[in-house]
């Protein structure tokens, strides 16, 4: 039991009759507080945010609810801001709410922390339900948008084992809507420093069928179109702080373009890749039945500044890979190799 039972106990009615809950509160102030939660069994974590061991100091807060019943619930945040022991800061998180039994939004999200500014201006969803009140997915239709201004490696360092404060800030812009039946997005992402880019947008069909059970199981993915782009400075900063091979530490600025399409266990793909110190290579496969199916050709490879050998130069050649992560198959043709040798 909680070691605030008594406060429960003491606040509990006595009349055991059932009614309907009708609540307002026409405002909810706290000023300074403090909360803990410790699951004492669990070992205490040096480092970092940990959910079995959390430490609020700070709190502070100004909450409305306009209306509570058994099904339904209109709230505004106007305010919430506390710190949290591992280093997490938030400064202030406001939202509208109006939920029923056919709908939930949520309006005018505002995060902000001690170094981030995440905005969503609105996420809803509307459903019908069945006559046990249970929720028909293929009757959901839902709407959403993000809007991460500036979100600092500062803010996520506690829940990150890594030292990631040398990364730069990202912005995000995220966009969704549809149905389970079929939903079309798109996300736009970009470093403070122009140091990495990412752009894609999406189709994805059949989410959900007729329950939660399964959810994705039997999704159609199609990633119409996709690019990344990160520069040299970018890859040495996440070698820094990831086990990346060096090989990747020596190709120089990248640029991918690609697609995707296909289910969860059957999908096809194609990439073409260009980097600005070791050359082009452009591919193409297919993921089935556990197999992956790799065609690759390479233009220009620089061998010799990929692996630091200088005797070998360019290379171009064409190889098909297909394994199944137990064996695999290479069949290379190389129509050109430069060696100095």
């Amino acid at each position: 039991p909680y070691n605030f039972q008594f406060v429960i106990d003491s606040l509990s009615s006595k009349d055991t009759t059932q009614t309907n809950l009708d609540l307002h509160i026409s405002s909810l102030v706290i000023r300074n507080g403090v909360l803990n939660y410790d699951v004492l069994y669990k070992p205490y974590e040096r480092n970092g945010f940990s959910p079995s061991h959390m430490s609020f100091t700070n709190i502070s807060s100004h909450i409305i609810i306009y209306s509570l019943t058994n099904d339904a619930l209109r709230a505004s945040i106007n305010n919430l801001a506390f710190k949290e022991k591992s280093g997490i800061n938030v400064r202030k998180l406001s939202l509208n709410t109006d939920v029923t039994k056919h709908n939930i939004a949520i309006n005018d999200l505002l995060l902000q922390m001690a170094h981030s500014n995440i905005a969503v201006p609105k996420l809803s969803a509307t459903f019908s339900r069945n006559d046990k009140g249970e929720i028909n997915y293929n009757s959901l239709q839902f709407n959403g948008y993000v809007n991460a201004q500036k979100v600092s490696p500062l803010d996520l360092q506690p829940f990150i084992k890594h030292d990631i404060s040398t990364l730069p800030d990202v912005n995000l812009i995220a966009k969704a809507d549809g149905t389970t039946r079929k939903t079309r997005g798109s996300v736009n992402l970009n470093t403070s420093d122009k140091g990495l880019s990412l752009k894609t947008s999406f189709t994805l069909q059949n989410i959900i069928n007729d329950s939660l059970k399964g959810a994705f199981s039997n999704a159609v993915y199609d990633m119409e179109e996709m690019r990344l782009q990160v520069n040299h400075s970018m890859i040495a900063k996440l070698a820094s702080i990831t086990d990346l091979p060096e090989v990747l530490q020596n190709i120089g600025d990248v640029d991918v373009k690609g697609r995707a399409k296909g289910v969860r266990d059957d999908f096809n793909y194609a990439f073409d890749v260009t980097t600005s110190n070791t050359g082009d290579i452009d591919c193409n496969g297919r993921y089935a039945n556990n197999t992956l199916e790799l065609n690759a050709k390479a233009k220009q490879l620089s061998i010799n500044k990929l692996i630091g050998y200088d005797e070998i130069g360019t290379l171009n050649a064409e190889a098909t890979v297909k394994t199944d992560f137990a064996t695999t198959d290479l069949d290379c043709d190389i129509t050109d190799l430069v060696y100095k040798g």
